[in-house]
Parts: C-alpha cells; structure tokens; sequence
C-alpha cells in the first residue's frame, strides 16, 4: 500500500542572510639568526585589540593565518632574558638579543657582615638609569640588561666604599658579579626634647656646632618629631660638638636643663643626647600677705600698676580676714610692676603708714614679699 501526504504552508520562508566573502592573508616570519624557537609571537589586529598568539618553531620559524586581509597589524616578540628589534624592511621578522645580568653584593669592611640598605645607582651608555637599595642581606640583582657599558657606584651616608665605583662592559647572556666593601667614617647623633614631666615635645630645635679642626666646622639644625626625637647624622669622628635646644619656637621653651650638652664621637653613634624643657611663663600671679591689726583687713586695698601705666591701677585685690591677698594675673612683659597697699580708713581720724611706690616688683619674679602697714585712731 502507499500513502501519499500533501503538505501545505503558506507562510513564506525568512530572508536568507548575506555573505561577503574576502582572500585571506598568511603572516609568517623567523627570528634570528642564529634561530630561536619557543619565542611568543603575538598579532595584534586592527582597533579592535584583537590577538593571535603563537610560537617560533626549533628553526625560529612562524606562521599565521589567514587572517581579515582588511585590517591592519602589527607584531611583536618576547621571550624571558632576551630583546628583540624588528628586521629593516621586514616588520614580520625580528633579530634577537640575549640580556645580561649584574649580581651586586655590599660588605661591612670590619665585621664582613652584609651592609643595607645601601643604594646603588646604575646608568648605561644607552639611557639606562636605574636607582634600587640592597635587600637585607646585603645584595641586589640587575636582570634582564641590555649588552653595552655600564657605570656602577654605591652610596650610604657616613661610608666610603672599595671600589668607589665599577665600569663594566656586558656582553650578550652574560653575568657580571660584583662586591663592595664599606667602612664607617662618620656618625650620629641622636636624643630627645621633653617636657620636665617627661612629656615629648614636638619641633623643637635642636642646634649642633662642632669644633677641633677644619673638618668639624659642622653647624646643623634638627626638629623633634612627635616623639621628640632628634637625630644628626654623617657627624665626622673626633670632633668636639655642643648640643643645644633653640629658647623660644612653638613650644614657648624658655631654658632648658642642662641648658647645653658637649659631646665627642669616637667610632660609634650617641643615641642619649636628652634635655628636659622649661617652658617660659606667660603670666605673673601674684599673691602675699598683710601684716597689720586684724580689724584693718577689711579697708585694705592692694593696687598694681605698670611702669608705663602710673596713672592708673592694672588690676586690685582686697584683703581677706587672715591679711591674705591674691591678684589676677598679669602679662609677663619686660617692665617693672608696683604694688601699692591703700586703705578706705577716713585721713582725718586715723594715721596709717603704708608702703607706696617704695617697692619695685620684677616681672620675673613669681611672688612678692609680705607687705606691712599699721595705722591708730587719731583722738
């Protein structure tokens, strides 16, 4: 039997899309000579940042494609401990340049232990500039150079080195090893500004001035940290130096104790260099006594006045029921104050002997002596 099945649609089909085909193009180049296989190749296409990554063959050899004939390229090589320059006339192939490698070692000349963190600048004939501190164990390896001349000199404060410096000439792949020894020919200074109750004082300035000889003709300045702490340092040795903490600045320091320090540097640092701060008074309490009759007490009246203010009082106190006065505090100026004693008792019925204007009080002093008086009734 057969079965015969009609099917119908009368819904038409989508539009087919379009094709544009175009001849593609295969890139191939070589590194070397000599040849160089195992070199990562990379095509990098058009805007987009498209890559295509591949590998030169045992014969330096490569190959890609085909690739979008429409788009432009362009190629590059690496390969670990090697520099590579595209070929003149022919962007696809590269020559190749095996890099050097400086292995860096820094001495203590006296105890032969490793000496960090020294800095060790390097330049190259082609514009190489490098600046990197040894490791801690004294050491610091430069990979990866380009053969040409190099200048090599280390630096540390308070060393000198054998040798000063190194000229080296490296070739292709190879390895330089290079030592420096250091010795010790200057040193340190360091301590701490505080207050009298231990309290650290922030930017005081410590002074230094040296003496003995042509090379000590050092004057330094150093300003405390939050610590307090001070340091001078590249100090030349058996110099004769004074340390000293500049009166004044943000902490108001009037003097300090010991008010100077004379120190000499043999072949080690001075880390306790310390000074204790006192700091300048800013105002001037005064406070005394009235020895007189009890029953006066209540009359008195202690005036003081300025030496360019006579006319009149800068400030008053009374006198309590023990004869006790105590005045507000005054400026701490350069001038002399007067302490007056005065009384409200009536001339005409009493008699009273005071001191006024007799006395001079200097405004560095921090208290004035008892004033005396007495006084009766006239019958």
């Amino acid at each position: 039997m057969c079965v015969c099945m009609c099917v119908c649609c009368t819904v038409c089909p989508e539009k087919v899309p379009l094709f544009e085909g175009s001849q593609g193009v295969t890139l191939s180049g070589h590194v070397g000579p000599p040849p160089l296989g195992g070199v990562a190749i990379t095509v990098t296409l058009g805007d987009d940042g498209e890559e295509i990554h591949t590998a030169t063959d045992s014969q330096g050899l490569y190959r890609v494609g085909p690739i979008h004939g429409g788009k432009s390229y362009t190629v590059s090589a690496a390969l670990s401990g090697y520099t590579f320059q595209p070929l003149p006339g022919d962007p696809l192939s590269f020559t190749s340049l095996r890099l050097g490698h400086i292995n860096i070692q820094v001495l203590e000349e006296e105890s032969g232990s490793p000496l960090s963190p020294v800095l060790l600048s390097l330049s190259g004939s082609h514009g190489f500039r490098s600046n990197n501190f040894t490791k801690p164990d004294g050491t610091l390896e430069y990979r990866d150079l380009v053969p040409g001349e190099y200048f090599l000199k280390p630096l540390l404060r308070e060393f000198e080195f054998t040798p000063s410096s190194t000229s080296l000439t490296l070739g292709q792949g190879s390895v330089e090893d290079v030592t420096y020894t250091g010795q010790r020919v200057a040193f340190g200074c360091a301590g701490r500004v505080t207050s009298l109750n231990g309290h650290p004082l922030e930017g005081a300035v410590v002074m230094l001035a040296g003496s003995g000889g042509s090379e000590c003709t050092v004057t330094e300045e150093a300003t405390t940290g939050d610590d307090g702490q001070y340091l001078f340092r590249g100090l030349p040795p058996t110099c004769d130096y004074v340390v000293s903490v500049r009166d004044g600045g943000p902490n108001d320091i009037a003097h300090t104790l010991p008010s100077s320090r004379h120190i000499k540097l043999e072949s080690k640092d001075l880390v306790d260099v310390y000074f204790a701060a006192v700091f300048a008074i800013r105002d001037i309490y005064i406070s005394g006594n009235v020895l007189t009759d009890p029953k006066h007490f209540s009359t008195l009246q202690v005036q003081v006045y300025s030496e360019s203010r006579m006319e009149s009082p800068l400030t008053t106190a009374g006198v309590n029921s023990i004869g006790f006065f105590d005045l507000t505090p005054l400026p701490n100026r350069s001038e002399d104050y007067y302490i007056i004693l005065d009384t409200n008792l009536p001339s005409h019925f009493y008699q009273f002997t005071r001191p006024r204007g007799e006395s001079a009080w200097q405004s560095r002093l921090p208290h004035y002596p008892h004033l005396q008086c007495s006084g009766h009734q006239v019958q």
